[in-house]
């Protein structure tokens, strides 16, 4: 489908910019995940950080013809994208970048709206949550069959970083038909 392969290949384009920013300006990229003691190494590997919606059009730039417009049809935007936010890149269990979220900094129990924030999949046919599980990309790369289900992003993290690298999140409160499927799919029987 033309739609998913468009919408999947601006995402990783997307991704690619991050990486990069968050390499070149870790200090602000990483204060906020820092913060909730993540190392460096292991928020860049997921790409979780923070940038401007200005440096991220202007690299994301640099690497194809995407539109401020064309961004925000298969939705990514300043919803997404900026310091007072953190951006998490959403990959596929085969890695490849199919979505974002991103989690309000200053979001209080006062604030309007979600404290996080997915893709929606209206705009991006290439992102599906109930088929999504955080990690698993890095999950299915290890031998063994046991998988540990942790609710999200930021529990996530910090299994990989404590050195347990199949586990992944269902960033909800749920577990779907499709992850069940997918996880069988990946070869974890437990």
């Amino acid at each position: 489908d033309l739609a998913v392969i468009s919408a999947q290949k601006t995402y990783e384009t997307a991704a690619k910019a991050l990486e990069s920013l968050f390499k070149r300006d870790p200090e602000v990229a990483f204060a906020e995940t820092r913060k909730r003691g993540l190392k460096d190494a292991i928020a860049l590997e997921l790409g979780i950080g923070v940038t401007s919606w200005d440096k991220f059009l202007e690299e994301v730039s640099t690497q194809g013809e995407y539109s401020e417009e064309w961004l925000a049809k298969v939705g990514i935007d300043k919803e997404f994208i900026g310091l007072d936010r953190l951006t998490f890149v959403l990959r596929d269990h085969k890695g490849q970048a199919v979505g974002l979220a991103r989690r309000e900094l200053n979001w209080t129990k006062e604030s309007r709206g979600p404290k996080y924030k997915n893709t929606d999949s209206s705009k991006n046919p290439a992102y599906n949550k109930s088929r999504l599980l955080y990690g698993m990309h890095t999950a299915r790369q290890q031998a063994g069959d046991t998988l540990v289900l942790v609710e999200g992003y930021f529990d996530q993290a910090a299994f990989l970083q404590a050195g347990f690298r199949t586990a992944v999140a269902i960033c909800g409160t749920s577990v779907t038909k499709e992850h069940a499927k997918l996880i069988k799919e990946c070869g974890f029987q437990r």
